[in-house]
C-alpha cells in the first residue's frame, strides 16, 4: 500500500491532457498544447510564444535548455478554456549536478464567452527537480478557491478556466524535455458522460503484456507498505529494458517535503531520470483509452482506492491509496494486473473484475495513472515465459 491518498470524485470522469513541448519555430521559442479529444476541450489547441525572463533560452531539437550559472524563468502559453476542478502536473526535466528547477502553475477563471473574470491566481508551487527542495517551504500553495494538495491543484468547485505552467531555475543547468497538465472534472460536469464498464473489450487489447513482477515488500520496517508506487514504476522500467532496483526508484521519487514515496509527478520524473523514456501522469477517462494503450504495448500504472468488498480479487479488503500495473485484458474485459502488494509473481499476477476496477480506478481516482513509454517491441507475457 501507499501513504498517498487521492481525492475522491463522484461519477465518471472525462479527462484532458495538455503537454508543453519546447520546440524551434521560426527561430524562436514556442510551446505546443495538443488539444484533447473531448468536444468541450476543442478550443484548447493553440501555438503561442513562451517567455523567458532573467536568463537566455537555448532552443534545440532536444528541448529547451537554461544555461548553467544563469537564473531563468520559462512560462508556457495559457491553455485554451477548459472545464475542470483538478489540475495534475507532470514534468520530464534533466538537471546537471548541483542544479535544480521548480515547477509552478496558475489559473484564471473565464466566462461562457471565454473572457477572463478577475485576474490570475498567484503562482502555486507543485514540485521541484534536483537541488531545490529547501525552497518548498517558502512556496505559495493557496489562492482564491484553489489550493495545492501535495502535488496537484484542487479547486473548491469545477469551472471554466485557463492554466499556465512555469519552470524556474535559480542556477540554470537544466533541460526541459516536457512539462504538462492533466485536467479533470467530476462526471456530472457539463458535457461529461458516464464511464461504461459493460462495453465489449477491444479485440486488440485482449492480451497480457510481459511486465515482470516486482514486489513492494522490503525488510526495512520504516518502508513497509510505502513502496507500491516505486515498485510499479520499477516493473514498467524492467519491461522497457531499463531494469533497476525498487530502492533506486524510491530514492529518486522521494518527496522530502511530505515524506512520501507516492508523489505522482516525482515518480514519473524518476522514471524519466532513470531511463530517459517519456513519462507522464495522466487521467484516463475511459476503458477505451486504457485499451488503446495496451494495444500499443504500453502498460498502465493505475492509482486505486478500494473500499471493503469492491475488489474481491485483491489480497486486501481495502486501501486508501495503492498503485498497481495494468498489463492487459481478458476476453470478458476483466483486467490483468501485477499487484506489488503481493510477495511474488505467483500471487501477484492477478485478474481484477472490470466493474470493480471501474469504481476503484476510473471513478474514484479519476483514472489517475502513470504512462511510461516503453519503446517498440515490448514482450508479451507468453514470450517472456517461453522456454
Amino acid at each position: 500500500m501507499s501513504q498517498r491518498v487521492a481525492s475522491i470524485g463522484r461519477g465518471a470522469v472525462v479527462c484532458a491532457v495538455f503537454a508543453v513541448v519546447a520546440s524551434c519555430r521560426s527561430g524562436g521559442l514556442a510551446e505546443r498544447w495538443p488539444g484533447a479529444r473531448a468536444p468541450e476541450f476543442a478550443g484548447a489547441t493553440l501555438l503561442g510564444g513562451g517567455r523567458v525572463e532573467r536568463g537566455r533560452a537555448v532552443v534545440s531539437v532536444s528541448g529547451l535548455s537554461l544555461p548553467r550559472g544563469e537564473p531563468g524563468v520559462v512560462d508556457s502559453s495559457w491553455t485554451g478554456e477548459a472545464w475542470f476542478d483538478e489540475a495534475l502536473p507532470w514534468w520530464n526535466i534533466e538537471c546537471e549536478p548541483g542544479s535544480g528547477a521548480r515547477v509552478m502553475v496558475r489559473f484564471v477563471e473565464t466566462d461562457e464567452q471565454g473572457r477572463e473574470v478577475g485576474g490570475p491566481t498567484p503562482w502555486l508551487g507543485v514540485g521541484f527537480v534536483g537541488d531545490c527542495a529547501a525552497s518548498v517551504g517558502a512556496w505559495v500553495v493557496e489562492g482564491p478557491g484553489v489550493r495545492i494538495d501535495v502535488d496537484y491543484a484542487r479547486f473548491e468547485r469545477a469551472g471554466r478556466r485557463r492554466a499556465q505552467v512555469r519552470v524556474e531555475s535559480p542556477w540554470g543547468g537544466v533541460r526541459i524535455a516536457a512539462v504538462g497538465l492533466a485536467l479533470s472534472a467530476p462526471g456530472e460536469s457539463p458535457g461529461h458522460g458516464a464511464t461504461r464498464d459493460d462495453e465489449p473489450v477491444s479485440p486488440g487489447a485482449v492480451r497480457r503484456l510481459g511486465v515482470p513482477f516486482v514486489s513492494q515488500k522490503t525488510p526495512r520496517e520504516e518502508l513497509a507498505g510505502r513502496l507500491c508506487s516505486p515498485a510499479s514504476v520499477a516493473m514498467v522500467l524492467a519491461y522497457a529494458g531499463s531494469a533497476c532496483a525498487v530502492e533506486r526508484v524510491a530514492g529518486a521519487a522521494y518527496d522530502p517535503a511530505h515524506d512520501l514515496y507516492g508523489n505522482w509527478p516525482r515518480n514519473t520524473q524518476a522514471a524519466f531520470e532513470i531511463s530517459g523514456r517519456p513519462a507522464r501522469v495522466a487521467r484516463i477517462g475511459s476503458w477505451r483509452e486504457a485499451e488503446a494503450l495496451i494495444e500499443r504495448g504500453v502498460p498502465i500504472v493505475a492509482s486505486i482506492q478500494v473500499r471493503e468488498g469492491e475488489l474481491p480479487e485483491a489480497p486486501y479488503a481495502g486501501t486508501e491509496g495503492h498503485l498497481i500495473v495494468i498489463t492487459g485484458f481478458d476476453a470478458n474485459g476483466d483486467v490483468h494486473v501485477n499487484d506489488p502488494a503481493c510477495a511474488d509473481e505467483v500471487s501477484g499476477v492477478r485478474v481484477y473484475g472490470r466493474r470493480g476496477m471501474t469504481r476503484v480506478w476510473l471513478e474514484r481516482t479519476r483514472g489517475t495513472a502513470y504512462v511510461i513509454e516503453p519503446g517498440p517491441g515490448g514482450p508479451s507475457w507468453d514470450d517472456r515465459h517461453a522456454e
